[in-house]
């Protein structure tokens, strides 16, 4: 539920969030019915490295795995070299004649691992990648506390990044991955924080009266998107990274919420309901104007978008009683729906507030306390632990090493 122009939607969406949740998925068209299969012989040189690429070709989304045994046939073969700190991968097709050689360097056979498949998946399907990313997202403490905690793609090395005893909500990384930026709430109101990934500091970011959410960095690391209830008004405004030159973009008595930019960072994509329910707005914040809206869209009610550097926008979509994350491709100057699943057949995949991976295929959601990896082509969905519960409002890095 949606409540109509008031700040207790946007306190209420960011600090109970199953209350939005989406129920269902709905993904993007595939091209074919399963993955390309692949047979990986190891790597000579280093057992430990051989089992990280092992690892990173099964969770990368981009293949069926196949056991190497006497008389398996696949669509691709590769074996490699390396010492650790560098790998050298041969890829051959079916017919077993070669289709490239790839090279990548890392810190550890697990880094050397991930630069190894990126450079596959570069090579044989032209995306930048996702082994070497890393995902954010929030886990529940008690005491209506969240801090926020951050694992690699496949969900190995978890690792909590804060310990503010507080409520820690929607985390979202900078364009260039060295930073997170979050919502705290405490007793005294709310600020955006800044964590910086390398140096392990949080400076504040914004404390002005009142509400202190969204917190989207522009493309160019130059500006940083907000929402900010001043004059008793919920509105979308832009500043300075560093802190001048603070703009309102809207200025209305609905309620804004949730923005994002666009990959070129010319327009700004956001929630209101000025037209009574929560929609889709697009606006250029920089030159002002009215924001337009986007029609064409799934759904009676659509929340929480998230714009891919390749153009696809993410997000929450009401269909019927459920919410369901739909996909809209935007490098056509307008929304173009892309449905669903195998055979343009719609998926069930419950989870909320859907994050695109650095690949542009794979998403992350959350539902009931669990974190998924959503693969948009194919309509499935693996959890990223085992065992988990507590979990929400995760954000998928950019590719953190090129």
């Amino acid at each position: 539920m949606f409540l109509k122009k008031s700040l207790l939607f946007v306190i209420l969406a960011a600090a109970v969030p199953h209350l939005f949740a989406a129920e269902s998925i709905v993904v993007e068209k595939s091209a074919r019915n399963s993955n390309p299969t692949l047979v990986f012989q190891g790597t000579e040189g280093d057992s430990t490295l051989s089992e990280a690429l092992r690892t990173s070709f099964l969770y990368c989304g981009w293949f069926d795995v196949l056991k190497d045994k006497p008389g398996v046939k696949s669509d691709y073969t590769i074996r490699g070299q390396g010492n650790g700190r560098t790998v050298t991968l041969r890829i051959e097709n079916s017919a077993g004649a070669e289709v490239a050689t790839v090279s990548a360097r890392g810190d550890d056979p697990a880094d050397t691992a991930h630069g190894g498949v990126d450079a596959v998946l570069k090579e044989l399907f032209g995306v930048p990648g996702i082994c070497r990313s890393e995902i954010v997202f929030t886990v529940d403490t008690g005491g209506g506390n969240r801090e926020l905690v951050v694992c690699g793609f496949d969900g190995r090395d978890p690792r909590k990044i804060t310990s503010n005893r507080k409520l820690c909500m929607d985390p979202v990384w900078s364009p260039d991955g060295k930073s997170i930026v979050y919502s705290l709430f405490t007793g005294a109101g709310t600020c955006l924080v800044q964590y910086d990934t390398v140096t392990k500091l949080s400076r504040r970011l914004s404390k002005y009266s009142g509400l202190n959410a969204g917190g989207a960095i522009s493309p160019d690391g130059k500006t940083i998107a907000l929402v900010l209830n001043r004059d008793n008004q919920v509105d979308l405004y832009i500043r300075s990274l560093e802190g001048s030159d603070l703009r309102r973009v809207t200025r209305d008595k609905a309620v804004e919420a949730s923005p994002c930019w666009s990959p070129d960072g010319k327009k700004l994509c956001f929630v209101s309901d000025s037209s009574g329910r929560p929609l889709l707005y697009t606006v250029d914040p920089f030159r002002g104007g009215r924001p337009e809206p986007l029609r064409g869209l799934a759904g009676s009610e659509r929340v929480t978008p998230c714009w891919s550097p390749l153009g696809k926008l993410t997000y929450s979509a009401k269909v019927g009683r459920d919410y369901v994350v739909a996909v809209a491709d935007m490098t056509t100057g307008k929304p173009v729906m892309e449905t669903v699943g195998p055979e343009g057949k719609p998926a069930s995949i419950a989870g909320e507030g859907p994050v695109w991976a650095p690949d542009g295929r794979h998403v992350a959601v959350a539902d009931n306390g669990v974190i998924y990896i959503v693969d948009t082509w194919l309509g499935k969905k693996r959890p990223l632990f085992s065992k988990s519960g507590k979990l929400n409002q995760p954000d998928w890095s950019p590719l953190l090493k090129k």
